[in-house]
């Protein structure tokens, strides 16, 4: 079964967002945010880079699903 142009779209649009997450998870700057992406999903007293580097493998491992068109994936 061929991978509908749509799916193909958001699931590059998912792996650059966990490719700019991992980035910002290497150069992040504890004093340029008052709120971090931890405190958005509310576990505040978690290490922020840590969180960003879970939430990009998240993502990936969201996204294999996703372009492999398993039902897991969506």
């Amino acid at each position: 079964m061929n991978r509908p142009l749509g799916v193909t779209l958001i699931g590059y649009f998912y792996i650059f967002g966990a490719v700019v997450l991992l980035v910002t998870a290497v150069m992040w700057q504890a004093d340029a945010s008052e709120i971090g992406l931890a405190d958005r999903f509310g576990v505040s007293p978690f290490p922020e880079q840590l969180f960003r580097v879970i939430v990009a493998i998240a993502a990936l491992i969201g996204v294999y699903g996703y372009m492999r068109l398993q039902k897991w994936g969506f």
